[in-house]
């Protein structure tokens, strides 16, 4: 089957999932919307452009929406495509709070179509090749998983609301699902946290590092580390100032989409991330970058093709396309987006209760 796209919010993540459904041979991209839409001329041809959800969800030949517009609009936005009918991809995190992820839960139950949460890291190419040496017993049982990243994510373009956790904002919803996303998916399991840690950004003023130790409902335990100060990032790629005004922030997107358009190609988003997961089995170890995952056991150490997987926004479709048709079951789904965002407001709670216990001890005599 082939399905007809229609994304709504055109920032970074609009512009990558509009690349990679450019280069989808089961999608057909009928249809963009966004605010911000004037700036590129008339349209001439495919997609169309409409400056709202509403007049996009008018368009007959969207059967598929990709929500890809801030956090806070996100419960809203689902809930209007659903009543119109069309299946839904909603960006991470699902949504601004767990207690809201829980209510859009049982308000989406009342219609037919698919929902899935993506775009995740967990869908990306080392993910999957880790998820399935993990499910093919090759290590054994999953016994410590390790997942680190280091990026420049505090350094990027942000507008004041995209730090403000009750917008859903902050390194540990923003970046944090991600990597919640990635240990639930490798391992299966759901974890509760017993420890988590913040060092502050002292240009932001908020959390730029968090670190989290964390219990899985199987016995498997994780921790969790991510680093966005930038500099440790990949070389050459650092940001040195930052812009927070809203001017830059939209020149960087035009300049994206525009790209994006022009080429009828997908873009890679965050390039100077550096990423390592860590996966010790009872009878081996995985040690996996977003290019490389190894597999070491007694019989000596293997590379797994990372070609024989789909990019991740691709494999996002592929998801959707494969749960409407009945083909696939464990989807990405509401249920999932809510447990992941869970687990980082109890990151969020642990870290700020080890702050103020902290800020509270007398200082050590010198």
């Amino acid at each position: 089957m082939s399905i007809g796209l229609g994304i709504v919010g055109l920032g970074p993540a609009g512009a990558a999932m509009l690349g990679a459904a450019f280069g989808h041979d089961r999608v057909s991209v009928a249809a963009v919307a966004d605010t911000d839409i004037e700036w590129l001329g008339p349209g001439a041809g495919e997609p169309r452009r409409y400056r709202s959800l509403e007049r996009l969800l008018e368009d007959d030949e969207v059967e598929a929406v990709h929500i890809a517009t801030p956090t806070p609009m996100h419960f809203d936005h689902v809930l209007q495509a659903l009543a119109a009918g069309r299946h839904v991809i909603v960006e991470k995190p699902v949504t601004a709070t767990a207690r809201e992820a829980r209510e859009l839960m049982t308000r989406a139950a009342a219609f037919d179509p698919v929902v899935i949460v993506g775009h995740s890291e967990a869908f990306e190419p080392y993910v999957q090749a880790v998820r399935g040496t993990v499910a093919s017993g090759a290590i054994g049982t999953p016994v410590t998983v390790i997942a680190e990243k280091f990026t420049d994510w505090m350094r990027r373009p942000r507008l004041p609301a995209e730090w403000d956790g009750a917008s859903g904002g902050g390194l540990i919803r923003r970046q944090g699902v991600h990597q919640v996303d990635v240990i639930r998916t490798v391992t299966g399991a759901d974890f509760s946290v017993r420890e988590a840690k913040v060092r502050l950004d002292q240009q932001r003023g908020g959390p730029g590092t968090y670190t989290a130790w964390l219990s899985g409902n199987d016995g498997v335990s994780a921790v969790i580390t991510h680093d966005g100060v930038g500099r440790l990032s990949a070389p050459g790629t650092r940001r040195s100032t930052q812009d927070t005004d809203e001017a830059s922030k939209r020149s960087r997107r035009r300049e994206l989409l525009r790209r994006v358009l022009e080429e009828r190609s997908g873009v890679r988003l965050g390039e100077a991330d550096r990423e390592r997961l860590l996966v010790l089995g009872t009878d081996g170890e995985i040690v996996a970058g977003s290019r490389q995952v190894d597999v070491t056991t007694s019989a000596g150490t293997r590379a797994v093709d990372l070609t024989a997987f789909a990019e991740g926004r691709h494999a996002v479709l592929d998801e959707l396309i494969e749960t409407i048709s009945g083909a696939k079951g464990d989807a990405h789904d509401l249920a999932w987006g809510y447990e992941s965002l869970r687990t980082c407001e109890d990151i969020e709670r642990a870290a700020s209760l080890a702050h103020a216990v902290r800020e509270r001890e007398p200082s050590s005599p010198r």
